[in-house]
C-alpha cells in the first residue's frame, strides 16, 4: 500500500486536523494485535464493522481474514477511494457518520465485531452508541489516545470507564507509537479490547447511561451534591424521582454521599444504581 502523504496528493486532499484524521502506516503491531483479540472462529463466522476507515489500511488486515466486513466512512472524499480501493466490498462501504446511522442497519448485515481507529474528539459518543445503541455488538477493538485509554485500565472511576467496565470486560491490547500515524500525532495511540459481559439488565442500559451522567456531572463535586443537583435526571420520567430517594439515603448514610464519585468501587456504583431504580431482590441502604 502506498504511503498515505502518496495516496493524500493523489486524491488532490490532505489529513483534517478538525476530524483527527491520522493514518496508520506501519501495521506490523496492528495485525498481531488483532490477530491475538479476534478468534479464527470469529474471523470465519463473525460480521466485521470499521469505523472511519480512512485510506484503508486497517480495512486490508480485516479483509486477509473476515469473509464479512462493512466499513464506514465519514469523509466524501475517502468514501469513493475506498471503494475503488477494495472493489470486493464496494456495496458494504459506507459514505456517512457512524453517529447518525440506526443501530437496526448494522442489525439488518449480521454485524456482531467492530473495529475503528476513533478520533479523539468523538471517541465516548462512538463508544457509547456500540455500547448501549447496538446489544448486537459482542467485541470491540478501538484505536484510543494513549492518555484516553490508560485511564479506562484505572481503579479511578470515569462516566465512560464505569460504562464500559460494567457493560463488558476492557483490556489494552497494545501500545502503538506515535511514529506509526501519518501525520505524527503528538501523543502515542493504543488498541484495546472490550467484550461484552452486562453486569445489569439490558433494558436498564440506556437507564444507566443516564445515571452515569449525573453521577459525574460537574468537577470536584461529592456523590450526593451531583445526584441531587444535576440537570439530567429531571429529563427523563424513569430518573425524575431519583434526587428526592438520594436525599433520604444522605440521611442514613451521610459518609457515602460525601465521597467523590471517582473514589467509589465499579461494585458501589452498580449497587447505587440499583437503589435508585429499586430493582427486585435489592434490599437495605446503600
Amino acid at each position: 500500500m502506498p504511503h498515505p502523504s502518496v495516496i493524500l496528493k493523489n486524491l488532490g486532499a490532505s489529513a483534517r486536523k478538525s476530524l483527527g484524521q491520522n493514518f496508520l502506516v506501519e501495521t506490523g503491531l496492528t495485525s498481531i494485535a488483532l490477530d491475538n483479540f479476534f478468534t479464527e472462529k470469529e474471523w470465519a463466522e463473525k460480521g466485521f464493522l470499521e469505523i472511519g476507515p480512512g485510506l484503508g489500511a486497517v480495512t486490508r488486515l480485516l479483509l486477509r481474514k473476515s469473509r464479512s466486513v462493512h466499513a464506514c466512512e465519514y469523509d466524501k472524499m475517502f468514501a469513493p477511494f475506498l471503494k475503488q480501493e477494495f472493489p470486493e466490498i464496494r456495496d458494504q462501504i459506507f459514505q456517512a457518520d457512524f453517529l447518525d446511522i440506526s443501530p437496526e442497519f448494522w442489525l439488518e448485515r449480521k454485524i456482531s465485531h467492530v473495529v475503528g481507529n476513533l478520533p479523539f474528539y468523538i471517541t465516548s459518543p462512538i463508544i457509547i452508541k456500540i455500547i448501549r445503541d447496538m446489544p448486537f455488538v459482542e467485541k470491540a477493538f478501538l484505536g484510543l489516545q494513549w492518555d484516553y485509554a490508560s485511564k479506562l485500565q484505572e481503579d479511578k472511576l470515569s462516566s465512560i470507564s464505569t460504562f464500559l467496565k460494567t457493560m463488558g470486560d476492557v483490556a489494552m491490547v497494545k501500545k502503538i507509537p506515535r511514529g506509526h500515524f501519518f501525520p505524527v500525532p503528538g501523543v502515542d495511540a493504543a488498541w484495546i479490547g472490550w467484550v461484552r459481559n452486562p453486569g445489569i439488565p439490558p433494558d436498564k442500559v440506556n437507564h444507566y447511561e443516564i445515571f452515569l451522567r449525573g453521577v459525574f456531572w460537574g468537577k470536584r463535586k461529592t456523590l450526593g451534591n451531583s445526584l441531587i443537583n444535576n440537570p439530567h435526571y429531571p429529563e427523563h420520567p424513569f430518573s425524575a424521582g431519583w434526587p428526592e430517594i438520594v436525599k433520604k439515603e444522605k440521611g442514613i448514610s451521610p459518609d457515602f454521599f460525601q465521597k467523590r464519585p471517582e473514589d467509589l468501587t465499579l461494585e458501589e456504583m452498580i449497587l447505587l444504581f440499583q437503589k435508585l431504580e429499586d430493582f427486585p431482590g435489592n434490599s437495605g441502604c446503600i
